[in-house]
Protein backbone atom coordinates (compact mmCIF):
# COMPACT_ATOMS: atom_id res chain seq x y z
CA UNK A 1 0.00 0.00 0.00
CA UNK A 2 1.44 3.39 -1.04
CA UNK A 3 2.16 5.86 1.77
CA UNK A 4 -0.18 8.38 0.15
CA UNK A 5 -3.07 5.92 0.13
CA UNK A 6 -2.28 4.86 3.70
CA UNK A 7 -2.33 8.47 4.87
CA UNK A 8 -5.57 9.08 3.01
CA UNK A 9 -7.37 6.17 4.66
CA UNK A 10 -6.02 6.92 8.15
CA UNK A 11 -6.90 10.58 7.73
CA UNK A 12 -10.41 9.65 6.61
CA UNK A 13 -10.98 7.42 9.64
CA UNK A 14 -9.43 9.80 12.17
CA UNK A 15 -11.24 12.74 10.57
CA UNK A 16 -14.69 11.20 10.85
CA UNK A 17 -14.15 10.05 14.44
CA UNK A 18 -12.92 13.52 15.43
CA UNK A 19 -15.80 15.22 13.61
CA UNK A 20 -18.38 13.06 15.38
CA UNK A 21 -17.00 13.93 18.80
CA UNK A 22 -16.72 17.64 17.98
CA UNK A 23 -20.28 17.63 16.64
CA UNK A 24 -21.49 15.97 19.84
CA UNK A 25 -19.72 18.60 21.92
CA UNK A 26 -21.17 21.38 19.79
CA UNK A 27 -24.72 20.04 20.01
CA UNK A 28 -24.48 19.73 23.78
CA UNK A 29 -22.99 23.22 24.11
CA UNK A 30 -25.90 24.68 22.14
CA UNK A 31 -28.56 22.73 24.06
CA UNK A 32 -27.14 23.59 27.47
CA UNK A 33 -26.79 27.24 26.61
CA UNK A 34 -30.59 27.21 26.45
CA UNK A 35 -31.41 24.97 29.41
CA UNK A 36 -29.99 23.79 32.71
CA UNK A 37 -27.51 20.94 32.47
CA UNK A 38 -28.41 18.14 34.84
CA UNK A 39 -27.20 14.53 34.85
CA UNK A 40 -30.52 13.37 33.43
CA UNK A 41 -30.55 16.05 30.72
CA UNK A 42 -26.89 15.40 29.87
CA UNK A 43 -27.56 11.68 29.39
CA UNK A 44 -30.70 12.33 27.36
CA UNK A 45 -28.99 14.75 24.98
CA UNK A 46 -26.05 12.38 24.49
CA UNK A 47 -28.47 9.52 23.87
CA UNK A 48 -30.45 11.49 21.28
CA UNK A 49 -27.27 12.57 19.52
CA UNK A 50 -25.96 9.01 19.24
CA UNK A 51 -29.29 7.68 17.98
CA UNK A 52 -29.41 10.39 15.31
CA UNK A 53 -25.76 9.87 14.37
CA UNK A 54 -26.22 6.09 14.15
CA UNK A 55 -29.26 6.47 11.89
CA UNK A 56 -27.42 8.94 9.66
CA UNK A 57 -24.33 6.73 9.36
CA UNK A 58 -26.39 3.63 8.59
CA UNK A 59 -28.17 5.58 5.86
CA UNK A 60 -24.89 6.80 4.35
CA UNK A 61 -23.27 3.36 4.60
CA UNK A 62 -26.33 1.32 3.62
CA UNK A 63 -24.55 -0.08 0.54
CA UNK A 64 -21.21 -0.71 2.29
CA UNK A 65 -20.40 -4.30 3.35
CA UNK A 66 -19.67 -3.59 7.03
CA UNK A 67 -20.16 -7.16 8.33
CA UNK A 68 -22.30 -5.98 11.21
CA UNK A 69 -24.34 -9.17 11.61
CA UNK A 70 -23.38 -12.85 11.39
CA UNK A 71 -24.30 -14.62 8.17
CA UNK A 72 -26.19 -17.25 10.14
CA UNK A 73 -27.73 -17.00 13.62
CA UNK A 74 -26.88 -20.42 14.99
CA UNK A 75 -27.60 -21.74 18.47
CA UNK A 76 -24.46 -20.10 19.87
CA UNK A 77 -25.54 -16.63 18.75
CA UNK A 78 -29.10 -17.16 19.96
CA UNK A 79 -27.89 -18.31 23.37
CA UNK A 80 -25.40 -15.43 23.69
CA UNK A 81 -28.10 -12.94 22.65
CA UNK A 82 -30.54 -14.36 25.20
CA UNK A 83 -27.93 -14.19 27.97
CA UNK A 84 -26.96 -10.61 27.10
CA UNK A 85 -30.62 -9.56 26.99
CA UNK A 86 -31.33 -11.26 30.31
CA UNK A 87 -28.36 -9.53 31.93
CA UNK A 88 -29.47 -6.18 30.55
CA UNK A 89 -33.04 -6.57 31.79
CA UNK A 90 -31.95 -7.83 35.21
CA UNK A 91 -29.34 -5.10 35.79
CA UNK A 92 -31.77 -2.57 37.36
CA UNK A 93 -32.96 -5.23 39.79
CA UNK A 94 -29.42 -6.36 40.60
CA UNK A 95 -28.38 -2.79 41.32
CA UNK A 96 -31.75 -2.07 42.99
CA UNK A 97 -31.99 1.13 40.99
CA UNK A 98 -35.11 1.24 38.83
CA UNK A 99 -35.53 5.01 38.70
CA UNK A 100 -36.06 6.78 35.39
CA UNK A 101 -32.57 8.27 35.45
CA UNK A 102 -30.92 4.92 36.05
CA UNK A 103 -32.94 3.23 33.30
CA UNK A 104 -32.08 6.00 30.84
CA UNK A 105 -28.41 5.73 31.75
CA UNK A 106 -28.51 1.95 31.26
CA UNK A 107 -30.24 2.26 27.89
CA UNK A 108 -27.79 4.93 26.76
CA UNK A 109 -24.65 3.15 27.96
CA UNK A 110 -25.48 -0.49 27.23
CA UNK A 111 -27.59 -0.17 24.08
CA UNK A 112 -27.24 3.15 22.25
CA UNK A 113 -23.53 3.64 22.88
CA UNK A 114 -22.78 0.01 22.05
CA UNK A 115 -24.60 0.13 18.69
CA UNK A 116 -22.98 3.47 17.81
CA UNK A 117 -19.43 2.47 18.75
CA UNK A 118 -19.58 -1.01 17.26
CA UNK A 119 -20.88 0.44 14.01
CA UNK A 120 -17.96 2.86 13.99
CA UNK A 121 -15.08 0.70 15.17
CA UNK A 122 -15.78 -2.98 14.50
CA UNK A 123 -17.87 -2.05 11.46
CA UNK A 124 -16.74 0.89 9.36
CA UNK A 125 -13.24 1.62 10.72
CA UNK A 126 -12.38 -2.10 10.62
CA UNK A 127 -13.31 -2.33 6.94
CA UNK A 128 -11.39 0.84 6.10
CA UNK A 129 -8.27 -0.46 7.83
CA UNK A 130 -8.63 -3.78 6.02
CA UNK A 131 -8.08 -1.94 2.75
CA UNK A 132 -4.57 -1.09 3.98
CA UNK A 133 -3.54 -4.46 5.33
CA UNK A 134 -5.21 -7.67 6.41
CA UNK A 135 -4.39 -10.00 9.26
CA UNK A 136 -4.19 -8.41 12.68
CA UNK A 137 -3.80 -4.84 11.41
CA UNK A 138 -7.52 -3.90 11.53
CA UNK A 139 -7.74 -5.43 15.00
CA UNK A 140 -4.80 -3.52 16.42
CA UNK A 141 -5.61 -0.32 14.53
CA UNK A 142 -9.26 -0.23 15.57
CA UNK A 143 -8.27 -1.02 19.17
CA UNK A 144 -5.87 1.93 19.29
CA UNK A 145 -8.49 4.22 17.76
CA UNK A 146 -11.08 2.98 20.24
CA UNK A 147 -8.80 3.88 23.13
CA UNK A 148 -8.07 7.35 21.76
CA UNK A 149 -11.77 7.85 21.00
CA UNK A 150 -12.44 8.14 24.71
CA UNK A 151 -10.44 11.37 24.83
CA UNK A 152 -13.37 12.83 22.92
CA UNK A 153 -15.48 12.57 26.06
CA UNK A 154 -13.28 15.13 27.81
CA UNK A 155 -16.12 17.63 28.04
CA UNK A 156 -18.36 15.16 29.86
CA UNK A 157 -15.55 14.00 32.14
CA UNK A 158 -14.70 17.59 33.08
CA UNK A 159 -18.32 18.46 33.84
CA UNK A 160 -19.12 15.31 35.82
CA UNK A 161 -15.84 15.44 37.72
CA UNK A 162 -16.54 19.03 38.80
CA UNK A 163 -20.05 17.98 39.81
CA UNK A 164 -19.29 14.80 41.75
CA UNK A 165 -15.54 14.83 42.44
CA UNK A 166 -14.33 18.43 42.63
CA UNK A 167 -10.57 18.66 42.79
CA UNK A 168 -10.03 15.28 41.12
CA UNK A 169 -7.19 14.86 38.62
CA UNK A 170 -8.97 14.91 35.27
CA UNK A 171 -5.79 14.03 33.39
CA UNK A 172 -5.49 10.78 35.34
CA UNK A 173 -9.17 10.03 34.77
CA UNK A 174 -8.77 10.52 31.02
CA UNK A 175 -5.58 8.46 30.99
CA UNK A 176 -7.37 5.49 32.52
CA UNK A 177 -10.34 5.95 30.19
CA UNK A 178 -7.98 5.65 27.24
CA UNK A 179 -6.18 2.63 28.74
CA UNK A 180 -9.48 0.93 29.54
CA UNK A 181 -10.80 1.72 26.07
CA UNK A 182 -7.65 0.28 24.50
CA UNK A 183 -7.86 -2.94 26.53
CA UNK A 184 -11.54 -3.39 25.77
CA UNK A 185 -10.90 -2.55 22.12
CA UNK A 186 -8.35 -5.36 21.98
CA UNK A 187 -10.88 -7.77 23.51
CA UNK A 188 -13.79 -6.67 21.32
CA UNK A 189 -11.53 -6.69 18.27
CA UNK A 190 -10.49 -10.26 18.98
CA UNK A 191 -14.14 -11.31 18.78
CA UNK A 192 -14.59 -9.28 15.59
CA UNK A 193 -11.56 -10.98 14.05
CA UNK A 194 -12.58 -14.48 15.17
CA UNK A 195 -16.26 -14.33 14.22
CA UNK A 196 -15.99 -11.95 11.22
CA UNK A 197 -18.82 -9.66 12.35
CA UNK A 198 -19.50 -6.78 14.74
CA UNK A 199 -22.43 -8.51 16.43
CA UNK A 200 -20.29 -10.83 18.56
CA UNK A 201 -18.23 -8.02 20.17
CA UNK A 202 -21.41 -5.95 20.55
CA UNK A 203 -22.89 -8.58 22.87
CA UNK A 204 -19.81 -8.48 25.11
CA UNK A 205 -19.71 -4.68 24.88
CA UNK A 206 -23.33 -4.58 26.04
CA UNK A 207 -22.56 -6.80 29.03
CA UNK A 208 -19.49 -4.75 30.01
CA UNK A 209 -21.35 -1.43 29.80
CA UNK A 210 -24.39 -2.79 31.63
CA UNK A 211 -22.11 -4.06 34.40
CA UNK A 212 -20.38 -0.67 34.53
CA UNK A 213 -23.69 1.13 34.89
Amino acid sequence: MAPLQTGKVLGKVAGLLTALQLLRMGCKAIVFSLMERTVWADTLVSCCYMIAATAALLLVWRKHPLSLLPKHFGKGYLLATALAAAFLVSTPFITRNTGAGALLSLFYGAVVTVVFEELLFRGWAWKELETLRGGFFPWLGSSLLFGLWHLGYTDTVLWRASLFFPGSDVVIILFWKVVTGLCLGVLFGLLRWKYKNAYAPALLHLAVNAFGS
